[in-house]
């Protein structure tokens, strides 16, 4: 019994998947079909079978009712159809009738066509030949309108213009190519145009040019170039043109000489006038800045010209300005005294002439400029030489009361002279330093100063120290300028050479006389043995002589030396005369050490050495 029952409880759990699916089968029903829960099976049966039925009629009904409906709309549209059809084969046929006239319309505006394209190519022919040989009416119009008032109306005209020279060349081009009547009348008339348009055209340059005080306008430019082809049209403009500039200038120049610039700045040039050098170089400051901005206005003006015309007229344009500078720059240097002064006045002026040449010349204001340097350097040569002159008088005058130094006169000249070369290393020179312009400067107060320097004293030591405290105090202010006075430093420091030699000599044998070992070295320079049994070589005189001379060398003294100005040529003199000492003392020693001059005891005689000498005097 009981695997009967488990046998059932397997069965029923293993169809427990089948009846939940009937389950979910009879909810989903439950739409369409009213099912009673507790009812028998049987009877769910039948009504469910019913039910069903029911449904599958009113479904089937409901199909057919659709077909019906959809019988009828394809029957109406059967009718549609044919009717279409009917109006598909009228359009056919009205199609095929059209086609035949079209085809001959299409071959008819062919043709039409064709004879419009050639129509207009004459025509456009014809307008080409127009436009290429004869003035458009309103080009006409414009080129005799009685004025041009704006500068939109002349841009126009000088527009019109340039297009009535492009077509008086076609008319010539024609002419050459086929001479006829109707092509010189072309010709004639446009060149009538043209006449008139170049004369309206000229009176408007006219009043431009004579107004023209700024930069060069376009249409200004424009005009001027078109004028070129007229050369007295041309020339006339020109010389508009530069009198207008010239009274521009000069009006310039006064106000800048007068007030200066807008409010006062910058200062007038008037306020320097107590200043020469300030004052002449503010002036041909403005000119050169005037010049060189005048220069690029007539090379945009006139830039068809070469440059020998730009200059001309830019030489006439200043030429107002020239007579006015020149007197100032007269007045600069008149009464001037003062050789920096004038001195700067000929660089400053010799800058601004090489200058202004290479923008100007051959004009007033490049003479104006030319001799007013000429006039400085002249003024400049002749003070320079009379300070020289002053100077030789001077050195040449009694020096009684004279020191051996330095003369006031050999100072003074010797400052001015270094005052000269710091004006020149200071000044523009276009053209870098020249020989030329340093040996102006140097050369006449060096020969003065040799000539004069040369006196003679009592004392030939005096004479050679004063000497060469002049030459001295010159070579100190030209060997500053190493790059400029090289040369003239160079040979000062040869005759200052050869003078401390001699003044080395001279202090030197003042001492070996002194104590006489003069002649006993000339003695001994003719005695080449037994100097020992000669008079005056004996052993008591020569160790008397060698003992005064060592005597005096322990406190040697030169008194011309130490009146020497300059320590380092003192220096070299002591150097030199000492070196004479030692050199002497070594040969009355070599001597008296030789064996064959028979001295006994020759360290007796010389207890010194030379080399103690040297170390004494100093000079090893």
């Amino acid at each position: 019994m009981s695997v009967l029952l488990q046998h059932r409880v397997k069965k029923l759990l293993a169809s427990q998947g089948e009846m939940a699916s009937a389950r979910g089968l009879l909810e989903s029903l439950s739409p369409l079909v009213s099912v009673d829960p507790t009812a028998p099976t049987a009877v769910v049966r039948g009504a469910l079978k019913s039910n069903l039925d029911n449904a599958s009629l009113r479904v089937a009904e409901g199909l057919l009712g659709d077909l019906d409906a959809m019988l009828a709309s394809i029957a109406e549209l059967k009718e549609q159809t044919d009717a279409m059809d009917l109006k598909c084969q009228n359009v056919l046929a009205f199609l095929d009738s059209t086609e035949r006239t079209s085809n001959a319309f299409v071959a008819q505006a062919s043709t039409l066509t064709a004879e419009q394209a050639q129509l207009q190519a004459e025509i456009d022919m014809t307008k080409a030949f127009l436009a290429k040989y004869q003035v458009d009416p309103v080009d006409i119009a414009l080129l005799e309108a009685p004025t041009l008032a704006t500068d939109d109306s002349i841009s126009v005209f000088l527009d019109v213009l340039q297009r009535v020279d492009g077509i008086k060349t076609n008319c010539k081009q024609l002419v050459e190519e086929s001479p006829g009547t109707t092509s010189v009348e072309l010709l004639d008339r446009v060149a009538q145009h043209q006449d008139a348009a170049f004369e309206k055209l000229y009176q408007w340059a006219i009043q431009h040019c004579g107004g023209a005080e700024t930069e060069p306008s376009r249409l200004l430019h424009h005009a001027v170039r078109l004028l070129r082809g007229r050369p007295a049209f041309y020339s006339h403009c020109k010389e508009a043109l530069v009198a207008a500039r010239r009274a521009s200038h000069l009006r310039r120049f006064v106000l800048a000489l007068t007030r200066g610039g807008p409010n006062g700045i910058p200062r007038p040039i008037e306020i320097h006038s107590h200043d020469p050098v300030r004052y002449a170089g503010d002036m041909l400051a403005w000119v050169h800045a005037a010049v060189a901005s005048e220069h690029e206005y007539f090379k945009v003006l006139l830039d068809g010209d070469d440059g020998a015309e730009v200059q001309r007229l830019l030489g006439d344009a200043f030429e107002g300005v020239a007579r006015p500078l020149e007197v100032r720059l007269q007045q600069s240097l008149a009464g001037q005294t003062a050789l920096g002064l004038v001195y700067q006045l000929v660089h400053l002026l010799g800058f601004y002439e090489v200058t202004l040449a290479k923008l100007v010349s051959a004009c007033e204001l490049a003479r104006v400029v030319d001799e007013s340097r000429a006039r400085a350097q002249t003024a400049f040569d002749k003070q320079w030489q009379l300070q020289v002159d002053t100077y030789r008088a001077a050195m040449q005058e009694d020096r009684t009361d004279f020191t051996l130094g330095a003369t006031h006169a050999t100072m003074d000249t010797a400052h001015k002279l270094a005052m000269l070369l710091d004006v020149y290393q200071g000044a523009l020179l276009p053209n870098g330093p020249q020989p030329t312009d340093v040996a102006a400067v140097v050369e006449p107060f060096v020969h003065a100063l040799k000539a004069t320097a040369k006196v003679r004293f009592l004392d030939p030591s005096d004479t050679i120290v004063f000497e060469l405290n002049q030459l001295g105090c010159v070579h100190a202010t030209l060997s500053r300028y190493e790059a400029l006075a090289n040369s003239w430093s160079a040979d000062l420091q040869q005759d200052m050479n050869r003078l401390v030699h001699a003044l080395a000599e001279n202090q030197a044998a003042v001492i070996l006389q002194r104590c006489s070992v003069t002649t006993l070295l000339d003695t001994m320079a003719r005695t080449p043995e037994r100097g020992s049994d000669k008079p005056g070589l004996d052993p008591e005189s020569v160790r008397v002589a060698v003992h005064n001379l060592c005597t005096l060398l322990m406190a040697v003294d030169f008194p011309a030396i130490e009146r020497v100005g300059q320590p380092a040529v003192r220096d070299e003199a002591y150097a030199a005369a000492a070196k004479r000492l030692c050199t002497a003392y070594a040969t009355v020693h070599a001597f008296v050490t030789d064996p064959r001059q028979g001295y006994p005891l020759p360290s007796v005689i010389v207890l010194h050495s030379p080399k103690e000498i040297e170390t004494i005097l100093d000079a090893a």
